[in-house]
Parts: C-alpha cells; sequence; structure tokens
C-alpha cells in the first residue's frame, strides 16, 4: 500500500476554500504557532524559501521544490531518513512507519489511528464485500447512523419541512437524504443499476460517515486505451500521461467531474495515445485508496487519490469526455 500523510482536519482550518499561497502560509504558521515542530511541503519556490527563512525557519531538501521545513532539527533529520527511502517523499509502506511519520508531523493520535485504520486494515477489502448489493435506504440509514445527531436536530429546527414531506406527512428517510446531502454533500447515486455513494470534498468526517459503503470516483484516459483496460484493468506505469510531473504512486481517481486538473489528465492521454477523452465511472471504497502523496498539503487533496489496481469489474461505466 502507498500512502501519504496530508493536513488532517484536526490541524487544517475549515476555511481554506482553495488559494495555494493560504495553504502554503497555514502550513508554515502551524511551525511558528507551535502545533507542530516539523512540516513536509511541496511545490516550494525560491521566494517560498526566502518568506520561510524570514519566519526564522529552517529546512532540509528532500527532493526538487521539496523541503522538510523544521524548528525541531532531531526530528527533521529523521524525517529525512524516511523520505529518503522512498526517493524523497513520505510513503509509508507499514502502520509502525505511518505512526511515526505522523507523530513527527505532529498529528494527534487520533488522526493517526484514523488514518492508519484507514489504509492498513479498518474495511475488509475483499471482493464480496466491495461488490455486495445494498438498498438506497440502507445506505442511507448506515451513514446517517455516523452522523451528529445534535446537528440533525438542529438541521430540522432549520429546514422547510414541507421539503421532506410525502402526502403531508413526515417523511424520516427523506430528510436524512437532504442532511446527508446539504450538511456533507453526500449522496447516493445509481450507475449501471448499483448504488453508490458520491461526494467531493474528503475530510476524516467524511470518510466515518460513508464508512465502508462502496463509493464513486473517476478516471479519465484515452479511448484507444479502453480495450486493454476492459481487458486488464487500471495498473500504474503510464508515466507519460501525467501531466504534473507527479510521483506516480499509484492510479490516480478523483471526485472531480470537470476542471483544468481532469481535463490535462485526458489531453495528454489522448496526446500520447491518440483516440478521444473518456471518463471512466469506478467503484471502490476508503479500504482501496489512499491520500495522493504530491497534494499532501493543497486542497486538491481533498478530492484526489490513488490506489495501486482497480479491476475491470470496478469500471462500471464509461462515456466521452470533452473538454
Amino acid at each position: 500500500m502507498i500512502t501519504k500523510f496530508k493536513i488532517f482536519e484536526d490541524i487544517n482550518p475549515k476555511d481554506i476554500t482553495g488559494s495555494k499561497k493560504k495553504e502554503f502560509d497555514y502550513s508554515i504558521q502551524t511551525i511558528i504557532d507551535g502545533k507542530r515542530d516539523v512540516g513536509f511541503i511541496s511545490d516550494v519556490w525560491s521566494p517560498d524559501l526566502d518568506r520561510i527563512k524570514e519566519k526564522g525557519l529552517k529546512v532540509i531538501k528532500t527532493k526538487p521544490n521539496t523541503y522538510i521545513v523544521y524548528k525541531d532539527e532531531k526530528k527533521a533529520k529523521r524525517l529525512f531518513d524516511i523520505a529518503s527511502k522512498h526517493k524523497g517523499f513520505l510513503n509509508d509502506q507499514s502502520p509502525e512507519e505511518a505512526r511515526e511519520i505522523g507523530e513527527l508531523l505532529g498529528y494527534t493520535k487520533k488522526s493517526i489511528d484514523n488514518y492508519i485504520k484507514r489504509n492498513y486494515g479498518k474495511f475488509e477489502k475483499s471482493e464480496n464485500s466491495l461488490f455486495e448489493s445494498n438498498s438506497e435506504e440502507n445506505m442511507i440509514n448506515d451513514m446517517f447512523s455516523r452522523c451528529d445527531k445534535k446537528e440533525y436536530m438542529k438541521y430540522i429546527s432549520e429546514a422547510d419541512i414541507e421539503l421532506f414531506s410525502i402526502n403531508d406527512k413526515f417523511d424520516e428517510l427523506e430528510t436524512r437524504k437532504h442532511f446527508l446531502k446539504d450538511e456533507y454533500n453526500i449522496e447516493v447515486v445509481e450507475v449501471e443499476k448499483q448504488k453508490l455513494v458520491s461526494f467531493y470534498d474528503y475530510s476524516n468526517d467524511i470518510e466515518d460517515i460513508i464508512g465502508n459503503q462502496p463509493i464513486l470516483l473517476y478516471h479519465y484516459t484515452s479511448s484507444n486505451l479502453l480495450e486493454s483496460i476492459q481487458k486488464d484493468g487500471l495498473k500504474t506505469g503510464f508515466k507519460k500521461t501525467n501531466p504534473f510531473s507527479n510521483s506516480y504512486s499509484g492510479v490516480y481517481l478523483t471526485t472531480e467531474t470537470s476542471g483544468q486538473a481532469v481535463s490535462n489528465y485526458a489531453k495528454i492521454a489522448v496526446r500520447k495515445h491518440g483516440g478521444k477523452g473518456i471518463q471512466l465511472y469506478i467503484k471502490t471504497n476508503f479500504g482501496n485508496i489512499g491520500q495522493d502523496p504530491d497534494d499532501a498539503d493543497l486542497r486538491s487533496g481533498k478530492f484526489q487519490f490513488i490506489t495501486e489496481y482497480v479491476s475491470p469489474e470496478q469500471i462500471i461505466f464509461y462515456e466521452e469526455y470533452f473538454y
């Protein structure tokens, strides 16, 4: 399993909404404020280094434009030793290594435990568990069981109750569906007669609510690769189709259905392999995916993921992608 720590919800402020500069500044500020002694930051350029040094912090370079920023030299050197084993990245290979990285980066025990459970055994990864059928009602009720009930009661008190009524009678299931959608951007969708959970922004809370329900993610590539993909699945190795010179830690999956990033993936794949851009609909769960190691401290880490392999059975639908 190849995974990567990111700024967890206990550190990352909820009001960051996409400004890369804001996220960079906040990552540095957590070290200045003593919330952590060490940070691991990618996509750092000369002006960024000047700003870091102005704050009285020190750096160790692990690979081009990627640095360990620190106050505590002992922790920084240990983190560098770990990164050196993984070509300059913090790609944990075991629960023990994941815990050590998390502790060095100053994450809480709860966040580290959640990460390890998520990536090293919280969910059953058998084919049966991934592809078992379920009803929308059961999926909604299962996810609702892990929601904050105080937030739910507040939601009901502030909502127009007529929206959740059928034949003038309050409908509990419909209310729960609206609550999940409005408060967490979670909903159950149907693709090729299969019920899947759709979401957009990732967080620990979102994963805890969804649990082991099957989720819908997307992959963008060339139609000329479709025949081999339908036969062999999606594997790592098409490095030149990656438009951002990233670490190729696995097959890239995303919750996004539009935007520059997914358009670039489709364009580069078409440029290399010909054909047309296509969007693959992927059925998976949180036990089979990890965080993108190249987007540790960026907002894009909330909607981009990696996996080691996508089987043909997990590709449940495809269509042309117009970019």
